[in-house]
């Protein structure tokens, strides 16, 4: 997994690329630590370059979005196609977190 941040006018952006799994778990670490220093309205995490996701990368996006939660800002999952789209809709993602 690969990841990009960015931040432009209060909006934290992320954007995932590859395939999201249990070893990615110490490299999404810095992610969850940008998530909880920033002082933003939102977070969108762009899932268009992401390939693939396992149940641990969709664990990771609920931490992140506790986080969120915490901090008060809402995180949005954006832009998921193929496979993730799917894991995410039958994971049932859009009780918990804007999945758009």
């Amino acid at each position: 997994m690969e990841f990009q941040i960015s931040e432009t006018n209060g909006v934290l952006g992320i954007a995932l690329a590859g395939r999201f799994t249990y070893a990615d778990h110490a490299r999404f670490r810095p992610v969850l630590d940008r998530l909880d220093q920033v002082e933003v309205r939102s977070c969108v995490v762009d899932l268009s370059r992401l390939e693939a996701i396992d149940s641990s990368g969709l664990g990771m996006l609920v931490l992140a979005n506790d986080v969120a939660i915490r901090k008060g800002f809402v995180l949005r999952l954006s832009n998921a196609r193929g496979g993730v789209r799917t894991l995410l809709t039958h994971a049932e993602f859009g009780r918990i977190m804007t999945v758009e």
